[in-house]
């Protein structure tokens, strides 16, 4: 059943995994949850889609197909609009 997940291979550079887990904790200690998972969502999205070396050609342009386009477009609203609600939020 996780035979999948042992099998991949994923290279995300050590420092921007430290990066990400001391900004969220940061962001943990001085109570501000809702940007702490805005901060792992960016994160996921920039591993995910920026630093994913199949979607670089040789020179260097980004190839993707429509499907992971639109995947990408959604995860930059969902992004934007967490971010609005964030600043308009009054408490």
């Amino acid at each position: 059943m996780f035979e999948p997940l042992w099998a991949t291979s994923v290279s995300i550079p050590l420092f921007q995994i430290m990066l990400i887990m001391g900004a969220s904790t940061l962001a943990l200690v001085l109570g501000k949850m809702k940007i702490c998972i805005v901060i792992g969502y960016c994160g996921l999205l920039y591993w995910g889609y920026f630093c994913n070396p199949s979607l670089k050609s040789t020179d260097g342009t980004f190839h993707m197909d429509a499907f992971s386009l639109s995947l990408m477009g959604f995860g930059v609203a969902i992004v934007f609009l967490v971010l609005v609600g964030l600043l308009t939020h009054q408490e």
